[in-house]
């Protein structure tokens, strides 16, 4: 489809649909955290949330050596957050790891200590001021470090979360 064609769909939805024009939104973006350039995925639905609080929120954590765009590619969050009206969330750790709060400094993320506690909940700040997202339905979930990394983020922001799920991790010390 042309822009020109894709501009004037969109103009005659906003004209004849009542003001408003749902886009899907899948794009990589980036946010300045603690000095550094993070870098992250989201996908979001085509349409208005069904809960009038907004869309619940699912952040997914990448293993160790992953990526965020990995996770999009591999698991089926993108899709099902489309299909099942949700916005899925795929960040990108430091270096391929996070920083999960074990005292290990073989990982630049823990010897250099990334703020990675810090980064995620400034994300889910940052999708909230820009995406309806239910403040009562916020998620996350990772295998391996990303596992440990979700349950750091239990222990020390619990509060955020409305329920966490770390797969094939152990809890780090």
């Amino acid at each position: 489809m042309s822009l020109r064609l894709a501009l004037l769909l969109s103009f005659l939805a906003l004209v004849l649909g009542g003001g408003e024009v749902a886009l899907a939104l899948d794009r990589n973006e980036t946010l300045s955290h603690d000095g550094l350039e993070r870098r992250y995925r989201v996908i979001a639905p085509d349409r208005k949330p069904v809960d009038p609080k907004g869309w619940p929120l699912v952040m997914v954590l990448h293993g160790g050596g992953g990526s965020g765009g990995q996770m999009a590619r591999v698991s089926d969050f993108g899709p099902m957050a489309r299909h099942e009206g949700f916005v899925a969330v795929f960040p990108n750790a430091m270096g391929k790891h996070w920083n999960d709060g074990r005292q290990a400094n073989a990982l630049d993320a823990q010897g250099k200590n990334v703020d990675d506690v810090g980064f995620l909940l400034a994300l889910i700040d940052r999708l909230s001021a820009s995406l309806p997202i239910n403040s009562r339905r916020i998620y996350a979930l990772g295998p391996s470090n990303g596992g440990m990394m979700t349950q750091r983020l239990a222990c020390e922001a619990g509060e955020r979360f409305a329920a966490v799920a770390s797969v094939i991790a152990n809890m780090p010390e």
